[in-house]
């Protein structure tokens, strides 16, 4: 069994990507953070792996806000049943 963690935070500036500014407008600055938290299983009959994460903007939502529901989620998950050396069934997503 493994079990290991990733935690990504990325700085964004804008200023005018896509179309020009206008002269009042102002540049904004975020850093958002995505948090994954990965288990992979494997013995000889199965394989399983199973990856779920958290995506939020700093400071967007207040740190113990338990109704806020969006940024956490299943990234990916599935099971492979090995029948024999050529040939298993996979389902997951």
């Amino acid at each position: 069994m493994k079990i290991d963690a990733e935690l990504r935070p990325r700085f964004e500036y804008l200023h005018g990507f896509g179309n020009l500014l206008a002269e009042n407008q102002e540049a904004s600055g975020f850093i958002s953070q995505r948090t994954r938290l990965n288990a992979k299983y494997k013995n000889e009959y199965l394989n399983f792996y199973v990856s779920i994460q958290d995506i939020r903007v700093w400071g967007d939502v207040p740190q113990l806000n338990r109704a806020d529901r969006n940024g956490f989620g299943l990234n990916q998950a599935w099971a492979e049943l090995l029948l024999n050396d050529q040939f298993s069934l996979k389902l997951g997503r």
